[in-house]
């Protein structure tokens, strides 16, 4: 399929009325210490004088229909103690902050809007100080994070709370596509091996994977030669109105990599540091999460004689049939690997993901499709790690 050709496929398919957005539950409380196999205790507890309550807002879960479900409760020998247990999966690893407030609700459960809702309570909201790990999410605030016993050890690497050393610089800013949309671009090569053609990592929602050690962590595994020299694209997608307009299926950045236009601005950046792109598209990984997963799967359906491999975290595809597109892709190309992940604490993404997983494998080469099944929500904290998980196995 030529460029034209699958924009205008995309365009066809950005036509579609999108379905129902998805809802999400908080997790059961649980204050007794009797739980199943496979299943932990997560205490939660807040020191706050002087307030009236607490919420523990985990944006994983956040249901604007029950904006108070985390409500804390205050402790019965020393009142601004305030704490909450949850019965959670003993490898979960979620983001987190409290909410004090005062009187009877907060103003903020009261608004309509979910995003004014989230907007008001996240300006509430204080950071954990004794845990020892955080996340800054898309919005550019910090969470703290906890990670249950069994979270993989790789969490703990990219998710302290100490911010990541600030001697990693790109090699370029680009301004990619027709609207000249931003993105930075990382060199991570081993030290003392003779040059080789880069793979490259396009990550949409670019700055905030940058925002934490992901880059710190993916340049260690290059230097232990775990992964192989790696040119990393940072698209900023920015705020909830500019990622539609960047990540929709007619988005500029979703455009820019179909049309050739983004490989071509990252061709010239290499060019001038005397470095060069592998032209396989087996080493052009597009990855995303949430709209930004929806947006790689675009991109690997609608070029994957381009970008072969695509990893889609939590993706938004119940906006849109991808069917069609992706079968016809695999089709196309014997080298398109999709990997596809999502939370059971968002059981609607995951029921959505695994729909598509297994609609794809009726009609095509199922080895190529990979699920995976996360003990986690829509959270950037299990997002950062399983992205390294599924480089490792590419």
């Amino acid at each position: 399929m030529n460029a034209d050709a699958a924009l205008t496929r995309l365009a066809a398919l950005h036509a579609q009325p999108p379905c129902s957005r998805v809802r999400l539950g908080f997790p059961t409380c649980a204050p007794d210490t009797s739980v199943p196999e496979g299943r932990a205790i997560a205490e939660f507890t807040c020191r706050a004088p002087g307030v009236d309550g607490v919420v523990l807002h985990v944006p994983a879960f956040f249901d604007e229909r029950h904006p108070l479900a985390g409500l804390m409760h205050r402790d019965e020998h020393d009142p601004a103690l305030w704490r909450l247990h949850l019965s959670v999966a003993d490898d979960w690893a979620a983001a987190y902050t409290f909410v004090p407030f005062i009187g009877r609700t907060p103003a903020w459960a009261g608004l309509e809007n979910r995003y004014e809702m989230v907007h008001a309570l996240e300006h509430e909201a204080v950071i954990d100080c004794t845990s020892p790990y955080r996340v800054i999410g898309s919005d550019g605030c910090p969470r703290s994070v906890r990670l249950m016993p069994r979270a993989p050890r790789l969490s703990q690497c990219l998710l302290q709370r100490q911010p990541a050393p600030a001697t990693r610089t790109p090699v370029a800013s680009l301004l990619v596509g027709a609207r000249r949309e931003r993105a930075d671009l990382y060199v991570l090569r081993a030290g003392g091996a003779a040059p080789a053609p880069l793979r490259l990592l396009t990550l949409f929602d670019g700055p905030t994977w940058g925002r934490g050690h992901l880059l710190e962590v993916l340049a260690a595994l290059v230097e232990h030669g775990r992964l192989a020299d790696t040119a990393v694209l940072l698209v900023d997608s920015g705020s909830s109105d500019k990622r539609w307009r960047d990540l929709s299926p007619t988005g500029r950045a979703v455009t820019a990599a179909v049309d050739d236009s983004l490989l071509a601005e990252v061709d010239r950046a290499l060019a001038d540091h005397d470095e060069q792109l592998s032209p396989a598209a087996r080493d052009h990984i597009v990855a995303g999460v949430s709209l930004g997963g929806l947006a790689a799967l675009l991109v690997a359906g609608a070029a994957p004689q381009r970008f072969a491999r695509a990893i889609a975290l939590s993706p938004s595809v119940w906006r849109y049939d991808l069917v069609g597109l992706l079968a016809d892709a695999l089709h196309t190309s014997d080298e398109l690997r999709i990997a596809v992940s999502a939370g059971h604490d968002e059981p609607e993404m995951l029921a959505c993901a695994r729909d598509l997983v297994e609609a794809l494998r009726r009609r095509t080469a199922g080895d190529r499709l990979s699920l995976s099944a996360v003990s986690g929500g829509h959270d950037w904290a299990w997002w950062q790690t399983q992205l390294v998980t599924e480089l490792l196995t590419m």
